[in-house]
């Protein structure tokens, strides 16, 4: 089944940027009719209508496969929610499908591309979950295994509660009369780190999904300079497309920070280690490196005019970007599933607290 779901990920993944190049070609109605092309199984020998007419057999071939993980999901030892997700997975290539067929019908309106662009990232996204939890075995247990009996150096939570609560040196002034360790401040954003990383891949998803819409409405210009817009701060007041630029802009830089806030705190963390261990700082790195060479590509596709491989490039890496966010609030969701800390806690006076979760 891992094999089928490699393979889904693959096609889904080409499918995707498939659909960019029939959009950005002009192609989404190289057949004005669906499911046929010009009321006919095969396409007119034409550019645009082989492009439309490939896009629709690549997603053909994701449906069959995925049909054939539901139901090979089926006669698994563990079904269970793995075959409810299958099962979900199905579904929403139906709605996908129906998607594609509005689009036609309602002429590439840029709300049904965006809606259509935010099923099939949905799509992967839980393709790409499901490939996750089959490989559950990956989370290093035998690290933590040891780490019960003392042979995890960095597991100083599974100390005595004396160790655990013991003041760090260094002390950061909140008011006059309140101080709160630092290492307590690292605490406070481990224990609310998954809230963190969720706010992360939101962000993350609707800038893609607003992305689509900026190149539907043909906003990609609106901007023609960098990194200003016509020359100032702000847009034209009178200019849509500039503004809906603009507001594209605004979120890559968001997502800039909340990035590197995230490599920034993570090692005043106490628990460094245990994110160490399950691969998630490796993710944090490889997300922050990704998201520097989309922003990179942004801006030569404005620099350059949109020229059609610099944006192919930059839709393929902002798949790379939601997937590596999404992939860290699971493994984060995976973490907290299996191990139940004390994190101590502290009130703005100092009193010390206890909390039973780990975020």
């Amino acid at each position: 089944m891992k094999t089928l779901l490699k393979i889904n990920l693959i096609l889904t993944f080409i499918l995707i940027l498939w659909g960019a190049v029939v959009r950005v070609t002009g192609s989404g109605l190289g057949c004005p009719d669906w499911p046929l092309c010009y009321g006919k199984m095969l396409p007119p020998f034409q550019y645009q209508s082989l492009l439309e007419w490939g896009h629709r057999m690549l997603a053909s071939w994701v449906g069959l496969v995925t049909l054939a993980l539901f139901v090979v999901s089926c006669f698994k030892k563990n079904r269970g929610w793995k075959t409810i997700l299958a099962a979900v997975i199905l579904i929403l290539v139906l709605v996908q499908a129906g998607m594609g067929a509005l689009a036609v019908k309602y002429e590439l309106d840029p709300l049904v591309i965006m809606i259509h662009l935010a099923i099939a990232m949905i799509f992967f996204l839980l393709m790409l979950s499901l490939f996750l939890l089959f490989e559950d075995t990956s989370i290093n247990l035998r690290v933590f295994s040891e780490g019960y009996n003392g042979g995890f150096a960095g597991m100083d939570l599974l100390r005595s509660k004396r160790e655990q609560t013991r003041v760090p040196s260094g002390v950061f002034h909140a008011g006059e009369n309140d101080r709160v360790p630092r290492k307590i401040l690292g605490d406070l954003c481990f224990r609310y780190s998954q809230r963190f990383f969720i706010v992360l891949f939101i962000v993350a998803f609707a800038q893609f999904v607003f992305g689509g819409y900026v190149a539907s409405v043909g906003a990609g210009l609106g901007c023609p300079d960098f990194p200003l817009c016509y020359g100032r701060l702000l847009p034209p007041s009178g200019d849509l497309l500039a503004k809906i630029h603009f507001v594209h802009r605004l979120g890559a830089l968001t997502l800039l920070v909340l990035s590197t806030g995230i490599l920034y705190f993570r090692r005043s963390l106490r628990h460094y280690e245990l994110f160490e261990a399950h691969g998630v700082i490796e993710v944090e790195r490889g997300l922050f490196i990704l998201l520097m060479i989309q922003v990179a590509l942004g801006v030569l596709t404005v620099i350059f005019k949109l020229p059609l491989p610099l944006r192919i490039l930059h839709l393929a890496a902002g798949i790379g970007v939601v997937s590596m966010s999404f992939v860290l609030m699971l493994k984060l969701l995976l973490i907290n599933r299996r191990f139940k800390f004390v994190i101590p806690a502290y009130s703005p006076s100092g009193t010390r607290t206890t909390s039973g979760d780990l975020v």
